[in-house]
């Protein structure tokens, strides 16, 4: 839950907003709140805000503007207890994803640095740098199944073409990697990193517009990179 708490100032001014944990209770009111485990300026919502994602039955949530430091929380689901708590390197607005190799974190495009692919292991104590993108690149977006995470990496010059990689392990092991087709292109303008969805059985889909009134339902296949338009 995101609350508004006027008695702890920002750093910058202003109140901060405060992350309590709710889960739910068998009596009244259905439901319980745990101690604050985050906070961060109220003023800047939208510019800093706790980015998550849910994996490995827990909920891992981010925000590197927490007070003491960056903080990565990784929380239980059931009893909203803090299970891990990671130092790792400062990005704003990241892209997060799961898998059982643990979490993936990534710099998007409104992030200058680090131009790297982190992973943290559940239990872990730190973040490893387990790929870079080239020419100080981002990631448009992220998905991660099983053994293995798909990158769309995305070079600072937007004028160069981005990279579809498919990555396998937790060293992150290059298994193919083609150019993005122009409807990937669509799918980070309109729907962002979260807009392509999938894994290794059922293959990557996104459904990007094409026009005002009109979309693509695209796949990518897994174990290829070859992209197919399924419907319109």
């Amino acid at each position: 839950m995101f609350a508004i708490d006027k008695n702890l100032p920002a750093k910058a001014g202003g109140p901060s907003a405060v992350v309590r944990i709710a889960h739910v209770v068998p009596h009244s009111p259905g439901y319980t709140l745990g101690p604050v485990v985050m906070t961060f300026p109220a003023l800047a919502w939208g510019g800093s805000a706790p980015t998550w994602v849910y994996g490995g039955g827990d909920l891992w949530l981010y925000e590197w503007d927490n007070p003491g430091g960056i903080d990565l929380m990784r929380i239980s689901a059931t009893s909203g207890a803090v299970l891990q708590r990671v130092r790792v390197p400062k990005i704003w607005h990241p892209i997060l994803a799961y898998n059982d190799e643990g979490l993936w974190i990534a710099a998007s495009g409104q992030t200058s640095s680090p131009e790297a692919l982190y992973l943290v292991a559940p239990g872990g104590t730190h973040a490893s740098a387990v790929f870079h993108f080239a020419a100080e690149g981002f990631a448009k977006w992220v998905v991660a199944s099983a053994d293995d995470v798909w990158v769309n990496a995305q070079p600072r010059q937007v004028s160069d073409v981005g990279v579809v990689w498919m990555l396998r392990g937790p060293e992150a092991k290059p298994v193919w990697h083609v150019p993005e087709s122009a409807s990937l292109v669509q799918v980070f303008e309109t729907l962002g990193g979260s807009g392509l969805v999938g894994d290794a059985a059922d293959g990557l889909w996104a459904a990007p517009p094409t026009a005002y009134d009109e979309q693509q339902v695209v796949r990518i296949d897994p174990m290829s990179g070859a992209l197919s338009i399924e419907a319109a």
